[in-house]
């Protein structure tokens, strides 16, 4: 289970909502890229609004 699993409200689709995906990029454990977010120790990619691409 990767960090933001444990310490951010995440379900199957991605983050629950932007807000947590903001809150995860602003802490640092997101990237924030051209058109979403990436997380570095998993590699996935989350669209703006938190869901996974």
């Amino acid at each position: 289970m990767s960090y933001n699993e444990n310490h951010y409200k995440m379900d199957e689709k991605g983050f629950k909502n932007q807000a947590e995906a903001e809150r995860a990029a602003a802490n640092g454990h997101l990237v924030e890229t051209s058109n979403g977010y990436w997380d570095k120790q998993t590699g996935k990619e989350y669209w703006k609004d938190g869901t996974e691409k």
